[in-house]
């Protein structure tokens, strides 16, 4: 009878003879350029048995036998795998005080039965770090990564999460090693892996057993319909039963179905599709939307039109809008009826954002200064820019007298240096001493166009001024920076000044 150890050193033979496929078979993926699917020399067990011994833990059997037997870093899932002295690369990005010494020794709380609510992080108070007990094993990009839980009720599993506190996912594989090879086997399948990791592993038959059990939870029920998108196709038996769930009670078993009716063209589902626009889950529109469109956007295009007008949910509307205008179906007019009449900001927005304007245009500009919208507000300021509409400069400094958001802010001072009109050279003064630094260089760029001399003092106090701008969300996690200095970024709207005093300064 095999031991535990033997059995986890024939997972990781047969994953290695798994990964030689994948290399002959020359098949790529997300990040696989980071790697090219080969792994880094396996861990000594001394190493390992050092890094084990630091922490005050041993590291799950199977990830052990995959160190020591396969490789310690390299081809993985998403950019691949860490080296095991990466191992707090997440937790040193997202701890906001130091890390304790038995960090990975601390058992980790993550649960699969976690809710993902948008403070999912409040129930973990007593805790050191939501993420203690982990490791990390690789990025996602951007701000994701991949963790193994070391230690806790779920060590061995694989969770993936995020530095700004989306809710993490503990992946349905039972260990390491089911994990990783499942990502060799769906890219040796063929199947689609952007989103590896999420929902049941399998085919037809395993997500099909999910959908009929009625024990099943209702999210594992859509993450497993979901999760036929994943495969290159779909059996006839698979393309005549997804339809019947249309019909389904769970509304992300509908909106799932939906979704693979789209992406594989189950024609014979249309108006099946067509009667869920007008289904009590936004989320089931905004699916019914996306796949009424992909099946026959010249048929439906009216029953979509009437969810833009009518859909109370914003994002319904905006998906509807951003689907018709693919289709080339809204032309200018309805453009300016959707900025004019609309009642969703966001469609008001989109709709702005995609008009081509002309001078006729201008008396609805000044109007759309006011929305209530800032993206509405932004675009205007945008539409004046590009006719130089003068007349609207009025209804433009009542804006910047009451505005708050700093792009449309920017904006409106470029144009005011666009413009060159000394009328505005006291508004652009006041500006020029901004405590925000992009406003203030603005301002200055503005008065250096106008070429007005009131300016003379701001300026030669701020050619003395060495630091680079930045500008910062509350949160300090966005926002704006330059590699250039004030003082650099002024003399270059000096340079372009009419005004030879000004350009004598540089």
């Amino acid at each position: 009878m095999q031991t535990m150890a033997e059995t986890h050193l024939l997972r990781v033979q047969r994953i290695l003879q798994k990964l030689e496929q994948v290399r002959k078979r020359k098949l790529t993926c997300f990040g696989s350029q980071s790697h090219n699917f080969r792994l880094k020399s396996p861990i000594s067990e001394y190493n390992l048995r050092a890094f084990e011994t630091e922490h005050s833990i041993q590291l799950p059997d199977d990830y052990r036998t995959f160190l020591l037997h396969a490789g310690n870093g390299g081809a993985g899932p998403f950019y691949g795998l860490y080296p095991l002295d990466k191992w707090d690369d997440f937790a040193d990005w997202v701890l906001e005080e130091e890390r304790p010494d038995n960090f990975l020794a601390l058992p980790c709380p993550l649960t699969p039965e976690l809710e993902p609510s948008d403070d999912w992080v409040d129930q973990f108070t007593d805790c050191v770090s939501p993420y203690q007990g982990t490791i990390s094993l690789g990025t996602q990009g951007c701000t994701y990564a991949t963790q193994l839980i070391v230690s806790g009720p779920y060590a061995g599993r694989v969770v993936y999460v995020e530095a700004s506190d989306l809710p993490p996912y503990i992946v349905y594989e039972a260990d390491f090693l089911a994990w990783y090879e499942r990502w060799l086997d769906e890219l040796l399948q063929g199947y689609k892996t952007h989103w590896f990791g999420f929902g049941p592993g399998g085919g037809e038959e395993d997500f099909f057993r999910i959908l009929d059990d009625p024990q099943a939870k209702d999210d594992f029920k859509a993450e497993a319909i979901y999760a036929f998108c994943h495969l290159p196709q779909l059996s006839n038996e698979a393309s005549r039963r997804i339809p019947t769930f249309l019909g389904s009670t769970i509304d992300g078993v509908r909106a799932g179905a939906l979704a693979t009716i789209s992406k594989f063209m189950i024609r014979g589902a249309t108006d099946k599709a067509v009667r869920l626009l007008d289904d009590p889950s936004p989320e089931v529109r905004k699916q019914a939307v996306r796949t009424v469109m992909e099946l026959d956007p010249v048929h439906q295009g009216e029953a979509v039109l009437r969810r833009l007008h009518e859909d109370p949910d914003e994002e319904v509307a905006k998906i509807a809008f951003i689907q018709l205008e693919s289709e080339g179906t809204l032309h200018k007019p309805m453009l300016l009826q959707l900025i004019k009449n609309s009642p969703v900001g966001g469609v008001r927005y989109l709709a702005a954002h995609a008009v081509t304007w002309a001078d006729e245009d201008i008396p609805l500009l000044s109007r759309m200064l006011s929305d209530s919208n800032v993206q509405v507000r932004f675009c205007a300021t945008l539409g004046v820019r590009q006719l130089k509409a003068r007349s609207a400069l009025p209804h433009v400094l009542e804006l910047l007298e009451r505005e708050e958001d700093p792009n449309v802010v920017g904006s409106i001072l470029k144009m005011l240096g666009e413009f060159a009109d000394p009328s505005t050279v006291s508004v652009l003064l006041k500006w020029a001493a901004d405590e925000d630094d992009f406003h203030s260089l603005d301002a200055i760029e503005a008065l250096a166009m106008i070429g007005d001399e009131r300016a003379l003092p701001i300026i030669r106090a701020m050619l003395t001024d060495n630091h680079r701008p930045s500008r910062w969300d509350a949160d300090g996690l966005g926002g704006m920076s330059s590699s250039f200095t004030v003082n650099e970024l002024v003399r270059k709207s000096l340079k372009q000044s009419p005004n030879p005093t000004f350009r004598k300064l540089v």
